[in-house]
């Protein structure tokens, strides 16, 4: 039976919130989740829930539909063993909030801190704690239990790891100010570097009269060596504003580029490629991704899997010819998904891979097709950064290796003297 406890905590001062944040995270089994102003509702706690186990809005596929929710969310709570979950800003939800938060932490056998910033709790947080076996304790008795606690790190550095950063998405014109917001000063400080030597290699290439051909051949050099897309896309970046600078604009099709760098090998599966995939929402996109990195299967394969070919723990996958063990790190990303099939009702043989038949009237769902499979790897490819499928490429002209890559470059025609009246 989980504990459930209800923490005040009507100080709220930085402290205490820098003593919520320090708390072990999800690879130790504790979710810290804080409530997002204005989801008040069961609605938005999913949203936060999912955050708290290190999960981005927006990465994988939307829901099929309402249901979805809910499931997922519970799939990978049990998935990624969570043993404890702390509510930050616990005041911010209804009644009906807390007593869904109190039915999950039976069912997901995890014990529940409901962080109460504020000094009385609402009608119906009281009806709830009276409903089940709450504890009301205060802010030191809370900090006193988790101090307690060996794996505490109020200081924990990150692992060093020569994993390149994960880029955002945007044009050169933007890149630095999302870079700025987006990665760590130790992350945005490796990306300007890549940039600036890209900026520097450039500069001393650049001749007066730029050719297409040359420029192919210098920027193959450029990137060819990258494992990454993410590296690739840095040194792209710094080309493009060195260029910019010189009067021409290089255009960059990030979705072709990533496509063009499924090559030789596959990636590892590491604990940083295995982080990039357990941010995805979605559970199908990380499984299927996990599966394509650990035992190289294409999409012919993954879609032939069933649900009853995964082990129950997410430690092996046995389909036809395929005897599959399951590194540590990619395990939860495959329970996840045979979790959520399961709450699904998919029994042993259905498919393990679902998509939906799209037609007019009651929605429908069939065995994802390879075909589609492949596109749902594309697109998990592009969200995560890490190469997915293997395609080997022939040796062509420098011209055809520019356009496979979604590479262009165009002369910026100076404004002359009437345009430049005219504004």
């Amino acid at each position: 039976m989980p504990e459930i406890f209800v923490v005040h905590d009507s100080a709220d001062e930085v402290g205490h919130r820098d003593f919520l944040q320090a708390l072990p995270d999800t690879s130790d089994g504790v979710l810290v989740a804080s409530v997002t102003p204005g989801n008040r509702s069961t609605k938005g706690l999913t949203t936060d829930l999912l955050a708290g186990l290190g999960k981005q809005t927006g990465i994988g596929a939307s829901d099929r539909h309402l249901g979805e929710r809910w499931p997922k969310a519970i799939a990978w709570l049990v998935a990624e063993r969570v043993e404890s979950v702390v509510v930050s800003r616990a005041h911010l939800l209804d009644g009906r909030a807390w007593q869904v938060l109190c039915e999950l932490a039976c069912s997901c056998d995890f014990d529940l801190y409901l962080v109460v910033q504020r000094g009385s709790l609402t009608r119906g947080q009281t009806y709830q704690t009276e409903r089940w076996p709450v504890e009301l304790i205060n802010w030191p008795q809370f900090e006193a239990r988790w101090s307690k606690e060996p794996a505490v790190r109020h200081h924990k550095a990150a692992p060093g790891s020569d994993e390149f950063p994960h880029l955002p998405s945007d044009e050169f014109t933007t890149f630095g100010a999302a870079c700025r917001s987006y990665l760590s000063p130790e992350d945005l400080s490796q990306v300007e570097s890549e940039v600036a030597a890209a900026r520097a290699a450039i500069r001393s290439w650049l001749k007066p009269e730029l050719e297409e051909e040359g420029l192919a051949t210098f920027l193959a050099e450029l990137v060819e060596s990258c494992v990454e897309r993410d590296r690739a896309l840095a040194r792209l970046r710094g080309a493009q504003l060195e260029l910019f600078v010189h009067g021409y604009l290089l255009k960059v099709r990030i979705d072709m580029l990533a496509g063009a760098l499924e090559a030789r090998s596959l990636p590892q599966l590491n604990s940083a490629s295995a982080k990039r995939l357990r941010a995805f929402t979605s559970t199908s996109h990380p499984a299927a991704a996990a599966l394509a990195l650990v035992g190289g299967l294409g999409p012919d394969q993954l879609t032939s899997c069933n649900v009853g070919d995964v082990a129950e723990d997410g430690a092996r996958l046995r389909s036809g010819d395929i005897d599959l063990e399951i590194p540590a790190e990619a395990q939860p990303m495959i329970l996840a998904h045979r979790l959520f099939r399961l709450m699904e009702g998919a029994k042993p043989d259905d498919p393990l891979f679902l998509s939906e038949i799209r037609r007019p009237g009651q929605k429908s769902y069939r065995r994802t097709p390879p075909a589609i499979m492949h596109a749902l790897l594309a697109t998990a490819s592009s969200q995560s950064g890490l190469v997915l499928t293997r395609r080997h490429e022939r040796a062509t002209a420098h011209h055809a290796w520019m356009k496979r890559r979604g590479i262009s470059i165009q002369q910026l025609r100076p404004a002359s003297g009437t345009e430049r009246a005219a504004r």
